[in-house]
């Protein structure tokens, strides 16, 4: 059974689109459900592999026009590995 985050967050939550391609991407949500959390690596890798961009273009990419993005107090959360 495949679930759909729309039925366990609340409708103001932001979701990337499109969402074939984003949905894959997602860890969880705050516990209000009012943000849903992306891992940020999940997506440069969807960038590099659907877009065929180089590492360094899909970490640019999603750094500048998404991270970046304010969407509204329910911008998404973005999670990401630390390299210590």
């Amino acid at each position: 059974m495949i679930l759909d985050i729309k039925d366990y967050v609340s409708e103001d939550a932001i979701l990337l689109e499109p969402r074939d391609r984003y949905d894959n991407c997602i860890i969880g949500a705050t516990y209000d459900g009012e943000k849903i959390i992306y891992d940020a690596v999940a997506i440069i890798e969807a960038l590099i592999e659907e877009d065929e961009m180089t590492e360094e273009d899909a970490t640019e990419y999603f750094e500048f026009n998404i991270l970046g993005a304010y969407m509204g107090e329910n911008t998404p959360i973005y999670a990401g590995a630390i390299l210590l």
